[in-house]
């Protein structure tokens, strides 16, 4: 009886992290759409989403007879303390990904996004006392190989169909911020587990929402922020776009954070998570009827990156 309900948590997780994988997918493609003109703007993309999918979140989950939301008040000071730092995690790496993802593309920058994994595993052997067998860092290792052989097939594809709208120092200062956006929101994905392990998944996901959010408009404000920027930010081809993200961000958030509460470490779901990398080249791909590259050209890392998540989970 405890094997099959254990084997039914499994399961149960394995088919919440994906959906949070097919959901997370697109949202690099439409976060480059978007295309803020300045941090300000990409600041006012990270609040509005952010607080769209919070209270939508939070409406369905009232609704959902079942789920029992845990009072803030019962929060330990150390608990109050990783959610405000994961917060700031996730505002200041929003900021820089809503930011850059345009300038570097909204394929290589999900490639290079994949890499939060590495601060994933670390973190989540101090936070959380995951171990790490040897599949499972081997697993980690051959993702890793099959994102930056996707990257060279990218790279190699954009030679013939490269776009000179931003200047090299733009393009090498947006790079490095993807970067530190990845490790930033790989430490705060590490955080999440920890958190999850000490409170409700669904009472703390309107949290990781719309807090991250609070903490922006708050230097808005102390920043000075004109209403009529956000008027100019606010025009009718970034609405789509805007709900778009909000809604995938909530789905993909909410399903990955429920199946690290089911299984506690997240190292394997989050390597599991890596391959929404080609979710998005594919959906790239058909939007721009193949700019982002043939599919085919994508086979081989996507089969390294599927073997990697199998040894991952295996481990």
């Amino acid at each position: 009886m405890l094997h099959e309900v254990g084997l039914g948590v499994v399961v149960a997780a394995m088919l919440l992290a994906l959906i949070s994988l097919i959901t997370q997918g697109p949202i690099p493609v439409w976060q480059a759409e978007l295309k803020p003109d300045s941090l300000r703007q990409s600041a006012l993309a990270t609040v509005i989403t952010s607080v769209i999918g919070g209270i939508g979140f939070t409406l369905l989950v009232l609704v959902i007879p079942f789920v029992d939301l845990q009072a803030p008040q019962k929060m330990s000071g150390t608990l109050a303390g990783m959610m405000l730092g994961a917060a700031l995690l996730y505002a200041v790496a929003n900021l820089v990904i809503f930011y850059a993802a345009p300038i570097v593309g909204s394929t290589r920058f999900g490639m290079i996004f994949t890499l939060r994994v590495v601060p994933i595993a670390g973190l989540s052997a101090l936070l959380v006392g995951e171990t790490f067998t040897f599949l499972k860092l081997t697993g980690v290792i051959t993702v890793i190989e099959g994102i930056w052989y996707a990257l060279k097939v990218k790279q190699e594809t954009d030679q013939s169909q490269r776009r000179e709208e931003y200047t090299p120092t733009q393009k090498q200062r947006a790079l490095l911020g993807v970067f530190a956006a990845t490790v930033m929101f790989g430490s705060a994905n590490a955080l999440d587990a920890k958190i999850v392990s000490m409170y409700s998944a669904a009472s703390y996901l309107p949290i990781r929402l719309l807090l991250p959010a609070l903490l922006i408009i708050v230097g808005l404000l102390l920043g000075g922020t004109k209403l009529r920027e956000v008027k100019l930010f606010l025009n009718p081809t970034r609405y789509r776009y805007l709900l778009l993200v909000a809604g995938a961000v909530a789905l993909s958030a909410s399903t990955l954070l429920l199946a690290i509460e089911l299984l506690h470490y997240p190292t394997a779901l989050v390597a599991m998570h890596q391959l929404s990398l080609f979710v998005t080249i594919w959906y790239g791909a058909y939007l721009t009827k193949g700019q982002s590259g043939r599919v085919k050209d994508y086979l081989v890392p996507a089969a390294l990156c599927c073997g990697g998540v199998a040894l991952a989970l295996l481990g």
